[in-house]
């Protein structure tokens, strides 16, 4: 099944996500070589040219750190979207046993360097990933 639903998240915190990925990807030096930068915060890696690097290495070099509001934000947005999944499918929230988040930045203007570049190719999680039941995915672009 596929639902698809408006205001799941107030803007403002869409906007405040969107801008700390921004920020990762510049202070990760453009990030990945190719269209699609991924910042994964559950894995703890960032795209930078053509592999991942540890988020964590790359923000101890830069000498920088999550604010409290950012951490804030991404944990609203976390719980707004287990609810949604949970009254949508009728699933009980502690049910949902991961929710393993990570940040596609696409950069229109570079091209494809790998495979994992062509981003526009189908899909299905339970298929690619194995043990996904529910996926959300959640537009930055307000």
């Amino acid at each position: 099944a596929r639902i698809v639903l408006d205001d799941v998240v107030p803007e403002a915190d869409a906007k405040s996500l969107r801008s700390l990925v921004d920020w990762l990807v510049a202070e990760a030096w453009g990030g990945g070589s190719g269209p699609p930068s991924v910042v994964d915060l559950h894995q703890g890696s960032i795209s930078y040219k053509e592999q991942f690097v540890e988020l964590a290495a790359l923000m101890e070099f830069k000498q920088i750190a999550f604010t409290e509001a950012q951490k804030a934000t991404y944990n609203s947005v976390r719980q707004s979207l287990r609810k949604a999944v949970s009254r949508a499918f009728g699933v009980p929230e502690e049910a949902l046993l991961h929710d393993l988040t990570f940040f596609s930045h696409i950069n229109g203007t570079k091209e494809a360097k790998t495979v994992h570049d062509e981003y526009w190719h189908l899909h299905t999680d339970t298929e690619q990933y194995g043990t996904f039941e529910y996926t959300t995915l959640l537009s930055l672009s307000t």
